[in-house]
């Protein structure tokens, strides 16, 4: 693994898979009259199939998810993780296969929490492109949370709930296959509402939420187990820093385990109901896909978010390096809307998009151009063709996608955090965020609020 490599995809005409036949072609089980006959079958749901579903709860009240539901969130992830967040696609079949062999996904709002709960946020962390290089082994999450509450210095409780990190690919999936296997809930929330590169952006840490131990491990389980203790004056920044040096060490890759948050720090300080936002983002897409209508249209309106152009990639480069990916996607319109060729520049997530229309060589340009959109929003790259998001370090030439850009959460656009999520911290001007998209709803309808 060369892990200084970079990459320039600007001739190659291959393109990737983009997971478009599991977003409404999945084997289904538990759903009454929708039921597969026999197993590994794939039935396309009709319109009326599913709007006619809906989730199932435990006798607790929790969210027993099915494949179905499993599928959707992972759909909704993918766009929620603005290209970030590792490969959601890989985790949705390990997540599948828990399923088929009778483990159980449950989902508990963070409403419902017990007052003195003790949950553990988990996440990869490191370049996304390693994780789509080197495969997981599936015990990563777990060692890494094994590892920090089994530490002698650490005095908390064991955690008993899981919450992902970030709303985004891999890191919201695979915290509930590791749920699944601890036989663990997890809470339907996350610490951005997004995908974020750093720590920086983890509205519980923003919000005052302290982190006094950090568990990681990498692919090789109980040999590569590190904990990181804490010390009570030390900042966020020198946290990221530490386990960034543990990650880029360990091959650029590594998952981590932050445990003892809270029901207040789940409630009060940062987004509720955000799988349950992914949930209903894929949704949409398979409903539309369903009645032969524009996916990318279904997404721009459940999310209230809008197309900043529709065309062809025509240059892609990346590179891994500090451990994160970074580079730009040049994208050229294919009819003749007002934009007619867009950058977007991204470290792991897509931070920021310019119009370049008129600039260099066909609108090829690596610098220059307006701002149309920059974080905190949501900018997603997703297929035109089926609405399903790529990641970064899955972007060629040739493909054809559509350039989204989805409202951020409002907890996301508060004056006090805007320093950590607004383009300043990644060195962009401040005036970047007035080009920002008018937001929807500041609530998220759950699946609890609407099925339960």
């Amino acid at each position: 693994l060369d892990l200084t490599r970079s990459h320039v995809s600007a001739t190659t005409t291959d393109t990737v898979p983009t997971a478009a036949a599991f977003t409404d072609s999945v084997t289904i089980r538990q759903i009454p009259e929708v039921a597969a006959t026999g197993e590994g079958c794939a039935p396309s749901l009709t319109a009326d199939e599913i709007e006619r579903y809906t989730p199932g709860f435990d006798e607790a009240g929790m969210w027993e998810l099915t494949e179905l539901d499993l599928s959707w969130i992972t759909t909704g992830a993918g766009i929620m993780g603005c290209g970030g967040g590792g490969s959601a696609y890989l985790g949705w079949i390990r997540s599948r296969e828990a399923l088929r062999a009778g483990k159980k996904i449950k989902v508990v709002n963070p409403f419902d929490l017990p007052e003195d709960a003790s949950i553990a946020c988990l996440a990869f962390m490191g370049a996304p492109a390693v994780l789509a290089e080197q495969l997981t082994n599936g015990c990563e999450m777990a060692c890494a949370l094994e590892a920090v509450q089994s530490h002698q210095g650490y005095t908390g409780r064991r955690s008993g709930y899981v919450v992902p990190l970030e709303i985004g690919g891999a890191n919201s999936v695979e915290p509930m296959l590791t749920a699944a296997e601890l036989e663990l809930p997890v809470v339907d929330a996350d610490g951005m509402g997004r995908a974020y590169p750093t720590f920086m952006q983890v509205l519980w840490f923003a919000n005052g939420a302290k982190i006094t131990h950090a568990g990681q491990a990498t692919f090789r389980g109980d040999a590569s187990k590190h904990v990181l203790v804490v010390g009570s004056e030390e900042s966020v920044m020198e946290v990221q820093m530490s386990l960034l040096a543990y990650t880029v060490g360990a091959g650029m890759m590594s998952a981590v385990a932050l445990p003892g948050l809270t029901k207040q720090d789940m409630v009060e300080r940062g987004p509720v109901h955000t799988l349950s936002q992914s949930w209903r983002i894929g949704r949409a897409v398979a409903l539309s896909r369903s009645r032969k209508q524009d996916p990318v249209t279904a997404v721009a309106e459940v999310t209230h978010g809008r197309a900043l152009i529709r065309g062809k990639v025509v240059r892609a480069e990346s590179a891994t390096t500090g451990g994160w990916d970074k580079g730009q996607v040049h994208v050229v319109s294919l009819d003749d809307s007002p934009v007619q060729s867009v950058r977007v520049e991204f470290q792991n997530e897509m931070l920021v998009a310019f119009d370049t229309s008129g600039l260099g060589e066909d609108g090829v340009a690596a610098t220059g151009g307006t701002a149309l959109a920059a974080v905190p929003d949501l900018i997603a790259l997703v297929d035109s063709g089926s609405g399903i998001a790529y990641q970064t370090e899955d972007i060629v030439y040739g493909l054809r996608v559509t350039v989204l850009v989805i409202p951020a959460h409002p907890m996301l656009t508060r004056p006090e955090v805007m320093p950590v999520t607004g383009p300043s911290m990644f060195k962009y001007p401040e005036d970047f965020a007035e080009c920002r998209v008018s937001g929807g709803p500041d609530v998220t309808v759950s699946v609890f609020d609407e099925y339960r």
